[in-house]
């Protein structure tokens, strides 16, 4: 009863990496920028052109085949990939340079370019060389994010709402109505609200298929294939650097772009030319148990206020992490291209429906019934975020759109390095006792085990963690397990209650010296997802 109660009142508060957070971070982003990036600036192209963005990131808008298999009616289209990257600290040109790290955002429908503009150089920090490097010896790497198919800044974009006041408003709707069992009516409201919203939304793109088609394409099989291409483009690009060696070798005389400070500055100056000549309670409780170390305190906070009668700290956490802004007018871009349109952004949250559905086996038709059995049965498994988990595959079963390409396994490799798994002690979405099935599946796989809780290991902040990925990306060993112990166990450096918070200065732990690689780790931990 008192777990029910509290999600009613809390439906409307902190989701973990919701695209109307995101998008209004990114908008922050851009009003810092005196130069305000704008993506449809940039033309598409089937190399990587870059163009300076965000202040010292570098964006591009990658061409791929809307069909990576040609076999639909879409066959003929394509999709325009939003790219963004953290360079690394020295030239592609450089013996040390590493090559590129490409982030995958998860979600499904997270912002590849949101998270690599608030994390991107702490990654990059923490998996290039470090101070313990002897003789300047080690690699560095660029960091790449991009929006998947569907998602925000990659076009087309799946959209679901005429305009951003009415994905607003379903949004407070949505909040009001709270979580699958947090009132009697509420699997009722729930089930209504968001059925109609797919089904009118799916309906839309499978009848207009014609006009672009991208709800058929936005399965993780096609964004798998979509990452291959990233790095073969990247590929290209180290063959283009190859250009400027030769052309420097080469001389005045036999190359017209020949530049006397060397390969680097012929490249800088060819990329020049290019880019000139294109030109709820309930979810706080699940922040808690995604982020225990960055979110314990400030949750405490609440709850205690909330026991005496005072609602402010709760209020005020809702309007700076969650609430849609409904205080602005549709733009003239918006008023121009009219409903459903890109400049309207109605796309809050509308990739996960068309990406969670794609890849599930087709719910379309399934009872209410049926469906309320199934939500009880995630329901059971957990009373803090089970409710809110229940929710996502509801829309699956009014989604009419189905993938072009969905791939079903199997999942079993043997891949050119062993891969390295790493896993929380206490993750209430990956639980540890998966990577004992995924290692079966991958020959040679490694496993990282931090002893911690919270999603993801950026939920906690942990030196020894991060040296076992440095050295991994540095020189692809796996850790070794400790005496008495089956695989490599890392302790936190932090915990929850013992003083750390968001904005306090956070000291180097007793014993370490990488101030940078802290600096990184205490950063992941404040800003992703």
């Amino acid at each position: 009863m008192v777990f029910a109660k509290l999600a009613q009142l809390t439906a409307a508060s902190l989701a973990w990496s919701s695209p109307q957070q995101q998008r209004l971070q990114l908008e922050n982003m851009k009003a810092a920028d005196s130069g305000y990036f704008h993506w449809a600036a940039i033309k598409p192209s089937t190399s990587f052109a870059w163009h300076d963005c965000f202040g010292d990131f570098k964006c591009a808008r990658l061409q791929v085949p809307m069909d990576w298999q040609g076999h639909s009616d879409e066959a003929n289209k394509t999709v325009e990939l939003a790219v963004v990257k953290v360079e690394a600290t020295v030239p592609v040109t450089d013996p040390a340079y590493g090559g590129a790290v490409v982030l995958n955002p998860g979600g499904p429908g997270g912002s590849g370019i949101g998270q690599v503009l608030r994390g991107g150089k702490n990654v990059r920090t923490l998996l290039s060389a470090g101070p313990d490097s002897g003789n300047g010896e080690g690699k560095h790497f660029d960091i790449y994010g991009f929006d998947p198919r569907g998602v925000d800044n990659t076009t087309p974009t799946i959209i679901c709402q005429p305009d951003s006041i009415a994905a607003g408003k379903w949004q407070i709707e949505t909040n009001a109505y709270g979580y699958i069992g947090t009132s009697d009516t509420s699997f009722d409201n729930v089930w209504a609200s968001r059925r109609a919203l797919a089904e009118g939304c799916s309906k839309r793109y499978v009848e207009q298929a014609r006009i672009n088609g991208i709800a058929k394409h936005v399965s993780t099989a096609a964004v798998a294939r979509d990452i291959i291409e990233i790095f073969e483009r990247h590929d290209t690009d180290l063959e283009f650097v190859k250009l400027g060696e030769y052309c420097w070798l080469g001389g005045p005389i036999n190359c017209p772009l020949y530049d006397e400070d060397g390969p680097a500055a012929i490249i800088e100056s060819v990329a020049k030319i290019i880019a000139d000549f294109v030109m709820s309670l309930s979810r706080v409780f699940r922040d808690i148990v995604y982020h225990p170390l960055r979110e314990f305190t400030v949750t405490a906070q609440i709850l205690y206020d909330i026991s005496q009668r005072n609602g402010s700290s709760f209020a005020s956490y809702k309007r700076a992490h969650l609430e849609p802004r409904l205080d602005h007018a549709l733009g003239e871009a918006c008023l121009s291209d009219g409903p459903y349109s890109e400049a309207c952004g109605g796309d809050d949250g509308a990739a996960s429906f068309a990406i969670a559905c794609s890849d599930g086996q087709s719910r379309l038709g399934q009872t209410k019934e049926s469906y309320r059995e199934y939500a009880r049965k995630i329901q059971a498994q957990s009373r803090l975020i089970g409710e809110e988990w229940a929710v996502i595959q509801l829309a699956c079963t009014a989604w009419h759109a189905r993938p072009a390409w969905r791939y079903d396994g199997n999942f079993t490799a043997k891949t050119a390095h062993p891969i390295l798994f790493v896993g929380n002690t206490i993750d209430p979405v990956t639980p540890r006792r998966n990577i004992a099935l995924m290692k079966k599946g991958f020959v040679g796989a490694g496993e990282l085990h931090v002893d911690t809780e919270g999603h993801c290991t950026y939920a906690t902040v942990s030196m020894c963690a991060g040296r076992v990925l440095r050295e991994y990306f540095q020189t692809g060993k796996l850790p070794k397990a400790e005496e008495g112990e089956q695989v490599k166990v890392c302790s936190p450096d932090r915990l929850p209650f013992d003083a750390y918070t968001e904005l306090a200065d956070v000291p180097l732990s007793e014993g370490e010296t990488d101030a940078e690689m802290w600096e990184a780790l205490v950063g992941l931990n404040r800003i992703w997802p």
